[in-house]
């Protein structure tokens, strides 16, 4: 969602009218001195679905070309398509990532990479012994 479709799109047509009934000059000296907060920190905050579509677009993407899979698909469904129910979002998973440092993950990540995992290393390093 870029904010040219979401300014000008559905949500704020409205808005988007009573500006230009008023006058854009007129409204550009009446918001002289005014700061604006940030947009993005704002959707980051208030709209969880431009969250999500900016977690998607963290991922890599040499995996999911490889394979034909949908980003957002890989992303938010069971934990590396899985059987089991836990997502990304589950209270673990950020346990997970607030005690683990780059350089761990970078080593996990890694070994995950090249099918080198140590299950006995990684249960190690999950929080409050979650296995």
């Amino acid at each position: 969602m870029n904010c040219g479709m979401f300014c000008h799109g559905f949500y704020f047509r409205h808005v988007q009218e009573k500006a230009e009934k008023f006058g854009l000059e007129r409204l550009q000296i009446a918001c002289r001195g005014i700061e604006l907060l940030d947009l993005e920190d704002l959707l980051l905050t208030h709209c969880p679905f431009y969250l999500i579509n900016e977690f998607i677009q963290l991922g890599p993407r040499e995996f999911l070309e490889l394979e034909d899979l949908d980003p957002s698909i890989y992303w938010l469904s069971r934990l590396g398509l899985s059987d089991s129910l836990d997502t990304v979002f589950h209270s673990y998973v950020w346990m997970f990532a607030q005690s683990t440092s780059q350089n761990e993950y970078e080593q996990l990540l890694l070994h995950a990479q090249n099918a080198t995992w140590d299950w006995l290393n990684v249960y190690q390093k999950i929080p409050y012994g979650e296995k």
